[in-house]
């Protein structure tokens, strides 16, 4: 019987009907780190984020991507997401190094605070939605990339009452969630994290107090 805390520091597992398959620094490239993120594309292709480097497996060959060998800004990858197109977004950070990336066609475009609008180099979350657009959670803001055009919300623009956006997801309706996490040392004024929700222009916050 394996525990919860064996599988935490035994790397990636697999679970096919009752097989349990472990991948791990014996049996594959993955290095013996934290395993941070996965994303799957349509044909099937397994995309792991690690705290040193990002790899591909596609059932019997593995890749690896690190800044030694591509474009990737940083090593501890942050966040994976598979858009509507089916290319990939990469969020990674190692200080003061980071940004989001977007792979297509074999080719890294980088998005990073000296080349783009992007507020702060860590990036912790990323999430595309119904209308093929790319929702950012960034440290001081969420944005919103349809194409070439961003827009940002913050805690004076919007809903959110916090300054780090930790995780997005999207309901069967199309409703927005968003994990806000506060950060009180910047900006200043930001005082507390919840759990929020945007439809439209209605944002609904909740946390301890409700």
């Amino acid at each position: 019987t394996r525990r919860s805390s064996d599988l935490t520091h035994s790397g990636l597992v697999k679970i096919e009907d009752s097989l349990w398959t472990i991948y791990d620094d014996q049996n594959s490239p993955l290095p013996p780190y934290v395993i941070t993120s996965l994303a799957i594309t349509n044909g099937g292709l397994l995309w792991v984020g690690t705290s040193n480097g990002l790899f591909s497996f596609d059932g019997n060959n593995w890749n690896m991507f690190n800044t030694a060998n591509s474009d990737l800004p940083a090593n501890n990858i942050r966040d994976l997401e598979i858009d509507f197109e089916n290319t990939l977004w990469v969020s990674s950070w190692d200080a003061p190094k980071g940004g989001l990336s977007h792979l297509i066609d074999d080719v890294w475009e980088n998005f990073t605070t000296d080349n783009s609008e992007l507020p702060h180099s860590y990036v912790p979350s990323i999430k595309s939605d119904l209308d093929s657009t790319v929702w950012v959670g960034a440290f001081g803001s969420l944005i919103h990339i349809d194409d070439e055009n961003w827009t940002f919300y913050t805690y004076n623009n919007s809903g959110l009452t916090g300054s780090i956006i930790n995780c997005i997801d999207f309901d069967s309706q199309g409703k927005m969630w968003i994990a806000n996490e506060a950060f009180p040392h910047w900006p200043s004024g930001i005082t507390e994290g919840a759990l929020i929700s945007h439809s439209d222009t209605i944002w609904t916050s909740y946390n301890y107090d409700d």
